[in-house]
């Protein structure tokens, strides 16, 4: 893994929620070995496929995750060269977890982009409730505070096609800044 530690308030004692993300991610489907592969094959295959996937809802798998997946449905399209992404999020703590979502989410779009010899284009991110706790209403108005910087850029490793062999390492900010760090508790 990456060394992550976003979901340990939802963690057993192995470190695992579960049935989640991953394993859903993991989940055979359609003769591929993953819904990742399926994504991958699929838009080589037929780029214009209005039916490229990946659902991380599983109604029989959610007595066996300790966190129902926030982000539960990826919709990839194909137009004029460019893949686009639909993502749909039930529900989305904006101060801890939406940057993260929407960084990750146009880091897998570059992923699958540059795997299938395609440009990056839109990101949709849908999110049902989007909602700022209590106990983070300080940080909020701190946050509107501040000053303001550009967007930084993503770079890529230009080097790197295949999906299954990037790394952390592959992946930059350039001209990224930011203001003082604010350690947050999630809200569970």
């Amino acid at each position: 893994g990456l060394g992550l530690r976003i979901w340990d308030a939802w963690a057993d004692e192995n470190f695992s929620i579960g049935k989640g993300y991953g394993a859903q991610v993991a989940k055979p489907v359609f003769q591929y070995p993953s819904q990742m592969d399926y994504i991958l094959g699929e838009i080589k295959k037929n780029p214009t496929s209005r039916r490229l996937v990946i659902e991380l809802w599983n109604v029989d798998d959610l007595s066996f995750m300790n966190l129902s997946p926030c982000l539960h449905h990826l919709n990839f399209s194909v137009k004029d060269s460019k893949l686009h992404l639909l993502a749909k999020q039930r529900a989305n703590d904006f101060i801890t977890a939406n940057n993260f979502n929407v960084v990750e989410l146009s880091i897998l779009m570059h992923m699958v982009a540059r795997h299938c010899d395609l440009e990056v284009g839109t990101l949709t991110h849908v999110v049902t409730d989007m909602h700022i706790y209590n106990k983070h209403e300080e940080v909020a108005y701190e946050l509107l505070k501040r000053e303001e910087y550009p967007t930084p850029k993503l770079w890529v490793n230009p080097d790197k096609y295949n999906f299954y062999e990037f790394t952390v390492d592959d992946f930059k900010l350039i001209d990224y800044k930011h203001g003082e760090k604010i350690n947050l508790e999630v809200a569970i």
